[in-house]
């Protein structure tokens, strides 16, 4: 028999272990360049600033679609559509049945913004 039909079954489990190893017999890598690191400047970043705010209602206009609210001794106007969802005492209501004094959670847009997506309100005692 002659001698390269001996090292024929040698090299083929050479090329074959080399391929699910992804290095050759020579030392070379095989296969794809290593993976760069993403710069971390490109992940999405959670919103710096609340999209709930807790507050007191010190004034309801329906017809602007506008509200005044208290917020840790500040006032701040938000604005709404007429289509805003609004809840008060676990009841689906409308806006005009919100009254000055009235306890309130806001759902803005995002967070800073001054536009309502939902009110949720309790009646003040």
């Amino acid at each position: 028999m002659p001698l390269d039909q001996l090292f024929m079954p040698l090299t083929a489990l050479m090329l074959l272990t080399a391929a699910l190893w992804g290095t050759t017999t020579l030392g070379g890598m095989v296969g794809p360049p290593p993976r760069k690191p993403v710069a971390r400047s490109n992940v999405l970043q959670p919103a710096q600033q609340p999209t709930v705010v807790n507050c007191v209602i010190t004034e309801v206009s329906a017809l602007k679609g506008e509200l005044t609210a208290k917020i840790d001794g500040n006032e701040k106007t938000f604005k709404f559509s007429p289509s805003v969802q609004v809840t008060k005492d676990k009841r689906q209501v409308e806006v005009s049945s919100l009254a000055k004094g009235d306890f309130a959670v806001l759902h803005l847009v995002e967070g800073g913004s001054n536009v309502v997506t939902r009110i949720e309100a309790v009646s003040s005692l």
